[in-house]
């Protein structure tokens, strides 16, 4: 039970509580269960149902829970494809990933043939630029450059303060 209350929160005091629950809950499901089919040991049932419960926990836990893992994967690897996408798209490339492309398509960002939409030529700007300025960030300030990566795919604008955004938006336009 601790393992599995470890997938549902950061806190200990939730977890404990957790805990508890799903180790109280293991006891009445597989009591009653061994109750019901009295052929069952009771002692292996409650361990069957609280391993039960630890499987669900590692698949369905919001946070950490393999699911919510590879919908997060699947999410970062589509902002990835769109983003490159986008910078292709931005300096005239058409976009050869059938990946991205197919991300790009279904947002309407281009059309069947490959090439931008009026919607995908200004997203495609949008894209450039924050590539563009993030660039520059990791540059002026080394230290201080975010290492998750995915913070740089969030709109510089989110991440660093308007004063910071507005001196790097300077230094790009001043070495174009």
């Amino acid at each position: 039970p601790p393992v599995a209350a470890r997938f549902w929160t950061e806190r200990l005091g939730a977890m404990v509580a957790i805990a508890g629950a799903f180790g109280a809950l293991s006891g009445h499901l597989g009591a009653a269960a061994s109750a019901l089919f009295p052929k069952l040991p009771a002692g292996g049932v409650i361990v069957l149902t609280a391993g039960a419960l630890f499987l669900a926990s590692l698949l369905l836990a919001p946070k950490r829970g393999l699911i919510a893992g590879a919908i997060r994967h699947l999410r970062f690897k589509i902002a990835v494809a769109e983003r490159q996408g986008l910078v292709l798209l931005s300096q005239g490339q058409l976009v050869d990933d059938r990946f991205a492309g197919a991300c790009l398509r279904f947002k309407a960002l281009i059309g069947g043939d490959g090439r931008p939409t009026a919607k995908g030529r200004a997203a495609a700007d949008a894209a450039l630029r924050q590539v563009r300025l993030w660039d520059r960030y990791r540059i002026d300030y080394p230290a201080d450059a975010i290492s998750d990566r995915e913070w740089s795919l969030a709109p510089i604008e989110d991440v660093l303060p308007p004063d910071l955004v507005a001196d790097l938006e300077r230094q790009v336009a001043a070495s174009s």
